[in-house]
């Protein structure tokens, strides 16, 4: 426990010296797809438009589709290159409270560095990148744990006694770790995990 108190100690006397602690929160409202298609077995079901028996093509899909909303908390470690370049490091989560349809659990959190440009001398606003690894959980008519890119473009503009921000968020899966996807996975087929949405926060603390 000492340890441990010793080491956040010293990263607020370094955050003093060589960077910036920093938190955000906001709110965030994404559409998310989760499509699969799975290899099966051909059948015939009967057209009625032509009037006739017809074999189909053999492959089952599922898909999760839906728009979430809820809040964001961001923590980050802010440090200045130049006076209008700077690097931070951001580690955020995502809870979806609402979501359309309903009658499920969505949440997910993305861990990456971010480069942001001030605009202006005076640091009154700039523009900034977000890369890193983005995971998601999804728990209703499909489950699935995704992992993938996460990625975030946006704006802030500093209003002295707080910060606002507007961003185009998205997530870009390219693995599925559920249980479901992972013993089907031989006769999958194809599939499409990506998720994209806005996000409006602000920031009035600095640790």
């Amino acid at each position: 426990m000492i340890r441990f108190s010793l080491i956040l100690v010293t990263l607020f006397l370094s955050s003093q010296v060589f960077g910036q602690l920093y938190y955000s929160l906001g709110l965030k409202t994404q559409r998310v797809n989760f499509l699969y298609v799975y290899e099966g077995d051909p059948e015939y079901s009967y057209d009625d438009e032509l009037n006739t028996w017809v074999l189909s093509d053999g492959m089952d899909s599922i898909q999760s589709k839906f728009i979430s909303f809820g809040p964001t908390l961001c923590y980050g470690y802010h440090y200045d290159i130049t006076d209008q370049i700077a690097v931070a490091g951001e580690l955020e989560g995502f809870l979806g409270l609402l979501n359309v349809p309903g009658d499920r659990f969505y949440f997910d959190f993305g861990l990456g560095v971010r480069g942001s440009y001030t605009l202006n001398s005076s640091r009154y606003s700039n523009v900034f990148l977000r890369l890193g690894v983005g995971y998601g959980m999804n728990r209703g008519y499909s489950e699935n744990d995704v992992l993938g890119l996460n990625w975030r473009l946006g704006y802030e503009h500093d209003f002295d006694s707080f910060l606002l921000g507007f961003a185009l968020d998205g997530n870009a899966f390219v693995e599925d770790l559920s249980y479901y996807a992972t013993v089907n996975a031989d006769a999958l087929i194809g599939r499409k995990l990506n998720s994209i949405g806005v996000v409006v926060y602000f920031s009035i603390g600095k640790l």
